[in-house]
């Protein structure tokens, strides 16, 4: 198989619907690349899909359907609704922000799920790097990442950590994990307002932590900055 494609139509599911993919909403969609066919897996070069107002350019290998295992992309993805990307990726639960956004970097399928390398998403000032597991949607329960943060307003995040953040530049670095019963963090570290706030350990399930285990160290010029977070006057 070797072939330049270019497709529209009114639905995206029903392309979804030929991949054995049920993640693809009913929105208008265009694609346009080459497509070719290697020892059993379609190779992609320099394919653009854009499915609503979210554009993605792949090149690499598409594993076989339906779980599309051996998949190693390429990605890079723009669009004017972070939520949008957060919906055609079935990462809906993660409550990312709305905006204008970037990402780029490297998507595997494996037998234990899907894993990222070298990903960087850019939304709002706001930079993400991450590389690990993500595991198998849409609960992604086996999710596992390294990540650094950096950005204009920590607030930003709230909707995605769940908890009321405060405003102000800040950096962040460390593993952030998702298991069965909840969240963990390893050896993350936290600067903003001058404050330093390092943590390890467990967050239980959202969104009111009832389970809560951390260990933490912290240190800064104003007590109360966190004060909301912590539901402590």
């Amino acid at each position: 198989l070797d072939l330049e494609l270019a497709a529209k139509g009114a639905d995206a599911s029903e392309v979804g619907s030929w991949l054995g993919s049920k993640a693809l909403p009913r929105r208008e969609f265009e694609l346009a690349g080459h497509v070719r066919r290697e020892t059993g897996r379609l190779a992609l070069d320099g394919v653009r899909v854009r499915v609503g107002a979210t554009t993605v350019e792949a090149t690499g290998e598409l594993g076989a359907p339906p779980r599309l295992v051996g998949t190693d992309l390429e990605l890079r993805a723009s669009g004017p609704d972070l939520t949008e990307l957060a919906s055609l990726a079935s990462l809906a639960r993660l409550r990312l922000p709305a905006g204008k956004f970037e990402l780029e970097g490297r998507l595997l399928r494996r037998a234990d799920g899907f894993a990222i390398e070298a990903a960087e998403l850019r939304s709002r000032g706001t930079s993400v790097r991450a590389t690990g597991r993500l595991g198998e949607p849409p609960g992604f329960s086996d999710l596992d990442l390294a990540v650094e943060a950096s950005g204009s307003d920590l607030a930003l995040l709230s909707s995605l950590a769940r908890l009321r953040l405060p405003s102000g530049e800040f950096e962040l670095d460390g593993r952030f994990l998702r298991r069965a019963d909840g969240f963990a963090i390893e050896n993350a570290d936290l600067r903003t307002q001058g404050a330093t706030i390092r943590a390890t350990g467990t967050l239980g399930k959202s969104p009111r932590f009832l389970e809560l285990h951390l260990a933490v160290e912290a240190a800064g010029p104003d007590l109360a900055l966190f004060s909301r977070t912590a539901g402590v006057e």
